[in-house]
């Protein structure tokens, strides 16, 4: 008997109603990690490496026109004076690239510098930045972009932007969370407590 076949998120949504679609990710827990144990978001070229499956799934894909890829990331080690916003933004054009060989479009990568406690408009859950993508990316409705993410805020953000939502943990197929043993011997998301640092927010 041959095996089923089932569409991919992307091919879902992409075919779904519009011709027209646009996805955002969340950076931190959905495409990178920092492999520095114990520290959320890397704050050096030297920090992060991507996720297992993102760049084997999301490099078969040609991004633009009809489908777009952006990124939205709260950097609030940046309000902490960790590092500066042109980093914080440089390293997430790094990622870009890595992911799909292009230059990102402007404005397609939006950065929340500011600190967890500032009380900004733009922080997730929040739907500035989401809206901002979306308005670049050519005025693309909430009915042609979808949100992935791996924090409760990301799916408040998604819903606040009236758009929908995917798990990361669903998108790219992770059963039971990303486990893998980092160059220093230390383990990401191998126990609950590493999982409570790996998740918890700048």
């Amino acid at each position: 008997m041959s095996a089923k076949y089932v569409q991919h998120p992307i091919e879902q949504q992409f075919h779904a109603r519009s011709r027209r679609k646009l996805l955002i990710f969340d950076a931190d827990g959905t495409l990178r990690r920092c492999t520095v144990a114990g520290q959320p978001c890397p704050n050096k070229p030297s920090e992060w490496e991507l996720l297992p499956g993102v760049k084997d799934l999301l490099a078969r894909y040609k991004w633009a026109p009809d489908l777009m890829l952006g990124v939205a990331s709260n950097q609030g080690g940046v309000g902490l004076g960790l590092l500066s916003e042109e980093t914080a933004t440089n390293l997430l054009v790094d990622m870009y690239v890595e992911i799909t060989g292009c230059w990102p479009p402007s404005h397609m990568i939006q950065v929340c510098p500011h600190a967890p406690t500032a009380g900004c408009d733009c922080r997730k859950p929040k739907p500035l930045m989401l809206q901002r993508i979306m308005r670049a990316a050519g005025e693309f409705s909430p009915e042609e972009t979808t949100f992935i993410g791996d924090q409760a805020g990301d799916e408040q953000a998604a819903a606040a932007a009236r758009c929908s939502f995917i798990w990361a943990r669903d998108f790219f197929g992770w059963d039971d969370g990303v486990t893998e043993v980092l160059s220093d011997g230390s383990v990401l998301g191998a126990d609950p407590i590493s999982a409570a640092i790996r998740r918890s927010s700048y």
